[in-house]
């Protein structure tokens, strides 16, 4: 069969007449180029070979037709393929042989596809350029960068054994990154995206992995691997969901913002709490044990009051999780499927927690604690008073009122039983002990809030 060189090639891709070709040898003995401007709207090469150097596909396509170009079955033996500012519908590399470096730079893509691609690629470099949907699939590649790069609809890379990977910059909708092993360094730095959904699941991450300060919408991590350090340090995200994730080493999570998280469920925030203790960070640690509480809370009230709420699984349907509304991620289950609640138990960790919150922000905030147990005690000891002189003729006057803040030292010291208001009685009449022991309560409660919240950075 006779082999073709770089000008064939090129004939071909300018032909509007044909845009199937089939079973040709190709052989570059130097890199050459043609215009974007200048290729045909449609080209697939099939059951082809190309060997040699490579080719450049450059020049903005003037009047902005999409074309399509594909390769399917074909050996690409070539050492680089470089396009920029290319206009496609499709781009499509399938079922082939590719051992060499592709790179695109400041190109748009409709639909992007490399599947099946058997041999190892060297590289697939992709800069400054604009997709509406990327997929890439049972790869083997050295390298796979998507850098300062935007896709706009779905992106995924599944089966696929990378060497190292790089998304820095980049701004993406749907991501979905599956059943993958990245054998170096992973960078999903910088991405951007008030929309993003990233969902790592099923892979495995043998180097140092880097979500650093990102703003994106939600991370899902999900039955993943990391066999080394792993660093969200600074990043912003809406929500994330961590499910059986195994970290082999320290995660990074300091400085760690999540914008809602209320609805992110309370595995991943043990999770972030578990490792912020590994790695000594105790003031993010006591937020996310704050956060912890919180958000229990918030369960026990909508499992104990709201009788349209439902449990419902997440994504990954071993994990049962609350949310006060359905999501794509989501399906709900009858309220007959739900397993049967302890109310009794329920409600006695809401009333705890809802006190432990009222009084010190959960052990964090001695002020409020002080505040609280001073103003509760006051009002309390205030409806004391009134039970114990209900019988009488309270007269605003200074005896009362000496009278009245002579007995208020004594009513706020817990063990101190005897009437306040007398120097030497234990008789109070019985409704009096309501408010007296409830105030007591309340009041040791609110101490040891107060001490609890100075200790809090006790190592």
């Amino acid at each position: 069969m006779e082999k073709l060189n770089f000008a064939s090639f090129a004939e071909l891709l300018k032909n509007p007449d044909k845009s199937d070709h089939s079973n040709l040898i190709f052989e570059f003995d130097h890199s050459s180029e043609i215009s974007f401007a200048e290729i045909s709207t449609e080209n697939t090469f099939k059951n082809c070979s190309f060997t040699g150097q490579g080719f450049d596909i450059i020049g903005k396509n003037q009047n902005e037709n999409k074309r399509t170009l594909q390769f399917l079955k074909c050996e690409i033996l070539i050492k680089e393929i470089t396009i920029s500012e290319g206009i496609f519908q499709d781009f499509i590399i399938s079922d082939s042989n590719f051992t060499g470096s592709l790179t695109f730079d400041w190109c748009y893509f409709a639909n992007c596809k490399f599947q099946e691609v058997q041999e190892g690629v060297k590289s697939i470099k992709i800069k400054n350029s604009d997709f509406q949907n990327i997929k890439i699939k049972n790869l083997v590649a050295e390298k796979l960068f998507v850098i300062a790069s935007t896709i706009r609809s779905s992106g995924e890379v599944k089966n696929c054994k990378i060497q190292d990977v790089d998304f820095s910059g980049s701004s993406l909708s749907s991501f979905y990154f599956r059943n993958n092993e990245v054998f170096g360094y992973a960078n999903f730095e910088l991405i951007t995206g008030k929309s993003t959904s990233l969902e790592i699941s099923n892979s495995l991450f043998h180097k140092q992995v880097n979500f650093e300060t990102q703003p994106i919408k939600i991370i899902y991590l999900n039955q993943t691997h990391f066999f080394d350090i792993v660093s969200f340090q600074n990043a912003v995200l809406k929500r994330i969901w961590i499910n059986k994730v195994l970290f082999e080493k320290a995660v990074f999570f300091e400085g760690i913002e999540l914008t809602d998280i209320m609805n992110c469920n309370i595995k991943s925030i043990r999770t972030i709490k578990q490792q912020l203790v590994l790695t000594n960070n105790n003031l993010d640690y006591l937020r996310f044990r704050k956060i912890e509480k919180e958000l229990y809370r918030l369960q026990t009230r909508e499992l104990l009051f709201n009788k349209d709420y439902h449990f419902h699984y997440e994504k990954y349907r071993d994990t049962r999780c609350f949310s006060r509304e359905g999501e794509h991620y989501s399906y709900y289950i009858e309220k007959n499927d739900v397993p049967k609640i302890n109310r009794f138990e329920l409600l006695g960790d809401y009333i705890t927690l809802s006190m432990h919150k009222t009084i010190s922000n959960y052990s964090t905030d001695w002020k409020r604690a002080i505040g609280v147990t001073i103003l509760c005690g006051f009002i309390l000891y205030t409806v004391f008073y009134y039970t114990v002189n209900y019988s009488n003729d309270i007269l605003i006057d200074i005896d009362t009122v000496n009278d009245f803040f002579n007995g208020l030292p004594r009513f706020f010291l817990v063990t101190d039983f005897k009437n306040p208001l007398e120097k030497n009685e234990y008789y109070i009449n019985a409704i009096s002990w309501i408010p007296l022991l409830i105030g007591k309560i309340f009041i040791a409660f609110g101490i040891y809030e107060t001490i609890q919240s100075f200790r809090k950075f006790k190592g």
